[in-house]
C-alpha cells in the first residue's frame, strides 16, 4: 500500500484514539476526526464509509498486534498446554488493551461499539481454537461458552472502571481462568 495512504489512515486512527480519550464514541463526529487528523472529509470518505468502519479498522490493527504478541508468548509454551495457551491469549489481549485502557473502556458506553468489541474478541477466540488447540470436552455449546468468556473477561477487567490495577487484575484473571479450566465446565457428563 502507498505510504501516503498508510500515513493518512494512521493519522485518522490516532485522531479517533485521541478523541476517545476525551469523550464517548457516539459523541465524536467525522468532522472532529478530520480536524484532529488534519485532513479533509473527502479524504476520510475515500478510505472509510463512516466512523464505525474507522473503528473496525482500528480493531483490525489491534487484532494483528494481539496475534503477534500471542505468538511471542506461545514460544514459552512448546507443548501447547491449553491452560497456558488461554492465559497467553488473555495476556496478549491485556498487553494491547492496557496501553489504552481508558480509551477502550470508553468504547463500551455505546452498545454499537460494545458489539464491535464482542465480535472482535469472538473472532480471536474462534481463531485461537482453530489453530491447533486441543479440543476439550465441554458441557456447554462452545460458541456460548466463548460468548460468556468474552463478556466476562471484559467485565472482570473493567469492573472498577478504566483506572484498574493492571498487575493485580491480570493475576486475578489468571487465577479465575485456571479455576474455570479445572472446573467441570470442560468435562462432559
Amino acid at each position: 500500500m502507498d505510504r501516503r495512504i498508510l500515513k493518512t489512515k494512521k493519522a485518522l486512527k490516532e485522531a479517533l484514539r485521541q478523541l476517545l480519550a476525551e469523550k464517548p464514541f457516539e459523541k465524536i463526529t467525522v468532522t472532529e476526526i478530520c480536524e484532529e487528523a488534519n485532513t479533509g472529509r473527502l479524504t476520510f470518505y475515500k478510505y472509510y464509509t463512516d466512523k464505525n468502519s474507522l473503528l473496525e479498522d482500528c480493531f483490525q490493527d489491534i487484532q494483528g498486534k494481539m496475534k503477534e504478541r500471542y505468538a511471542i508468548l506461545q514460544q514459552s509454551n512448546p507443548d501447547n498446554n491449553f491452560q497456558q495457551s488461554f492465559v497467553n491469549m488473555m495476556d496478549a489481549i491485556m498487553d494491547i488493551a492496557s496501553r489504552d485502557s481508558y480509551m477502550i473502556s470508553r468504547l463500551f458506553y455505546n452498545s454499537d461499539t460494545l458489539l464491535l468489541y464482542y465480535q472482535f474478541i469472538m473472532r480471536n477466540l474462534e481463531s485461537f481454537e482453530l489453530h491447533g488447540m486441543q479440543k476439550l470436552n465441554v458441557k456447554y455449546d462452545p460458541h456460548r461458552l466463548n460468548s460468556f468468556f468474552t463478556m466476562g473477561l471484559w467485565g472482570f477487567v473493567y469492573a472498577n472502571g478504566p483506572d484498574f490495577d493492571e498487575k493485580e487484575t491480570r493475576e486475578k484473571a489468571r487465577m479465575l481462568i485456571g479455576d474455570l479450566l479445572r472446573s467441570d465446565i470442560f468435562q462432559k457428563d
